[in-house]
């Protein structure tokens, strides 16, 4: 390996060296932490030129950085897993090891080829590019503008009433401008941009609009990301989403910024790797073409940063990254550290991904065995091992879910869905109704269209890796319904116990989405009148807009979203009764958005055994205890239960203004309460029970 490392080698491992020794010897955590990021940029540099010799010197670099942060978050797990505290000299360690374990890889590589000399772009291509840029830039800039200028601190249900109409629109447009400038230009260099500026501001759009925080989920994982990085540890031991924590720790170390502030943009900011996925040179394959699976994905991962949303960025990052051709010579590594990089941050999400990057491995290295019984058998085995997990968790007691398979010869459950999905609107209304169309034909268009493309045999090395996403996103389909019809999960409230179910859904999508690419591109790219060629490209312009809006949380004729978002009294009040209880021990009956105010304002303060001293909405019987409080005819006997199971001496009630029914739960209430206190001009209303 020596011989074969060449000046730039020697130095970058001599740059390594003195970086461990510095982290070794020197107490500052500022100085280490900056020279592990500087090695991070050194053996991207370094690296990238090997890892994907084809590719141009920034996606190189790209790649390669997010594949050494990748590394570096598996190194972490496995460290968090031994019950090793996450201290910044373990960080800084992780890191360089992390540098020098890519580095050295990409030295091995013997398959090193240059990239060719990029044409000289023509005076008509750089002109279309500049103009696709300025125009993007124009069209972002108002969606920003529009987004802050609508930022509210107030309880809300859907983003969409207070932002402009033309938003939707305007992303729209956006996400299908590569592929409008592709027919005048195919340089990476102007197309790139534009398609990581529609991903941005859709990943930006709830994080501006949303002051306070958008979803319940995130709360609990900046707060346990808190806790992991102030004391190194957390106990008791989650075992999932080890993967975005320890990577919101050592940036929030390396950058000394809020454990929030990282968390709450750390998505948006990842998406320049997810780009930079799509744009790895292949000398067989247009950037336009795979940026089509935008049409078919489901977009609302994209609306915050939870452990679930990484997984997917990483997952589908890895299956843009493994190489499809013989002569492509890019490595695998970066493929292969995103898919377990997906893995470590959300398991059950990761499984398929994984399992998908394995078969095309197996079809790339050794094509006259892609349709051998291993292949397919990664292939089932991306569908089935979520099901399969969960199956097991339940077996050995881990989780309380009921499985029933004679359900699988009732046909009136297949019906019942069936019906389901041909719903009757009582009202008309144009622009909900079109966004509904479009969620309703939207998987069938895909499976149809995923098909098609898997089916194409001018390139038969790219057609073997598509059949199988085809082929793995079908069967997980039918595994999602298997466990919506085979499975009760009765550990979840009644209306997320379908959850599980719709992820396995939204991942057959994710897999069928790149040769549903490849279908659509094929049908665009055939030879027609430029009037019914300016209406296909319209249509898809209106439907990628529906495909915006229904991204995010609805409110109009067509649809309205149950959850209200954290306001600012949801904190106040949070805040008003911590005072209050004057340190007795107390429980407080209060919807999702309260719960998720107290677990960031007063983290995760009291639990009585396993039971936490505020709701937590995706079950238990706090929550339950809640729904009936805020129901008809509550009783005291109902409030000394809620004391009883949280081993409290004081309970609070709190109701919202835009809780149903919320004048006739709060006359009820009033009547049997020690104390009524108001938030934020009748907000919230907060009732006191002393017990004792």
């Amino acid at each position: 390996m020596l011989e074969r490392l060449d000046r730039e080698g020697f130095w970058l491992s001599l740059w390594l060296g003195a970086s461990a020794l510095m982290v070794t010897l020197w107490p500052d955590q500022a100085a280490s932490l900056s020279m592990c990021f500087t090695s991070i940029l050194l053996v991207a540099y370094s690296a990238g030129k090997r890892l994907l010799p084809a590719s141009s010197q920034t996606v190189g670099m790209i790649v390669t950085a997010g594949s050494v942060l990748g590394m570096q978050s598996l190194l972490l797990t496995v460290c968090y897993y031994a019950s090793i505290p996450l201290g910044h000299r373990l960080l800084s360690w992780a890191t360089l090891v992390a540098c020098g374990i890519v580095a050295m890889i990409a030295s091995l590589r013997q398959d090193i080829d240059t990239a060719a000399p990029a044409p000289r772009v023509s005076q008509k291509s750089w002109f279309v590019g500049m103009a696709g840029v300025g125009v993007t830039t124009v069209i972002a800039s108002f969606v920003l503008r529009n987004a802050l200028a609508h930022a509210t601190e107030a309880a809300i249900r859907s983003p969409w009433p207070y932002l402009h109409p033309l938003i939707p629109l305007c992303i729209g447009i956006l996400f299908l401008l590569p592929v409008i400038l592709s027919a005048f230009t195919n340089r990476h260099r102007f197309l790139a941009p534009i398609a990581f500026t529609a991903v941005l501001v859709t990943s930006l759009l709830a994080s501006l609009v949303y002051q306070q925080g958008f979803g319940f989920d995130g709360f609990l994982h900046r707060e346990s990301a808190q806790l992991l990085f102030e004391q190194g540890i957390l106990e008791p031991k989650p075992y999932y989403y080890i993967g975005q924590y320890v990577l919101t720790v050592w940036a929030a170390q390396t950058f000394d910024l809020p454990v929030h502030t990282i968390d709450r943009y750390l998505l948006s900011a990842l998406v320049l790797f997810f780009i930079a996925a799509f744009v790895a040179h292949r000398r067989q394959r247009l950037f336009a073409q795979d940026a089509l699976l935008f049409l078919f994905i489901p977009l609302s991962w994209l609306a915050a940063t939870t452990p679930q949303s990484l997984a997917y960025l990483f997952g589908l990052a890895a299956v843009l990254l493994h190489p499809r051709h013989t002569e492509e010579t890019h490595s695998y590594l970066p493929a292969w550290i995103f898919a377990f990089w997906s893995l470590a941050t959300h398991p059950l999400a990761g499984l398929p991904f994984a399992a998908v990057v394995a078969g095309m491995t197996i079809i790339h290295k050794k094509p006259h065995l892609w349709r051998s019984w291993m292949s397919w058998f990664l292939g089932a085995l991306a569908a089935f091992a979520v099901p399969a997990a969960f199956f097991v968790f339940s077996a050995i007691g881990k989780q309380a879910i009921i499985w029933d398979f004679a359900k699988l010869l009732d046909v009136s459950a297949l019906l019942d869905m069936i019906k389901g999905l041909f719903g009757t609107r009582v009202n008309a209304s144009l622009w909900p109704d079109w966004v509904d169309l479009v969620a309703f034909v939207l998987p069938l268009t895909t499976f149809v269209l995923a098909i098609f493309g898997s089916r194409d045999k001018e390139q038969p090395e790219e057609q073997k890796h598509l059949l199988l996403l085809t082929a793995s996103g079908i069967m997980l389909f039918v595994a999602g319904y298997l466990m919506r019809t085979v499975g009760e999960f009765s550990f979840l409230i009644a209306y997320e116990r379908g959850n599980y179910a719709d992820r396995l859904f939204a991942i057959s999508l994710f897999l069928l989405a790149l040769p549903a690419a490849k279908g659509l591109s094929i049908c665009i790219k055939k030879p027609r009148p430029a009037l019914l060629q300016g209406a296909l490209l319209s249509l898809l312009i209106l439907w990628q807009s529906a495909h915006v809006y229904a991204a995010f949380p609805r409110h109009d004729a067509g649809a309205i979203s149950h959850g209200w978002s954290v306001g600012a009294a949801d904190k106040e009040a949070v805040l008003w009764i911590d005072r209050d209880a004057n340190g007795l021990d107390y429980t407080v009956l209060a919807n999702q958005s309260m719960s998720a105010a107290a677990v960031e304002s007063l983290g995760f303060k009291r639990y009585a055994d396993d039971v936490f001293f505020y709701p937590i909405p995706t079950g238990g019987e706090l929550y339950q205890l809640f729904l009936r409080a805020s129901a008809a005819n509550p009783s005291i006997d109902l409030i000394k239960e809620a004391g009883q199971l949280s081993k409290a001496k004081r309970v609070y009630v709190a109701i919202h203004r835009y809780w149903w029914d919320a004048e006739r739960v709060r006359g009820q209430l009033k009547d049997l309460a020690d104390n009524e206190e108001t938030m934020k001009d009748g907000e919230i209303t907060i009732y006191r029970f002393d017990l004792e």
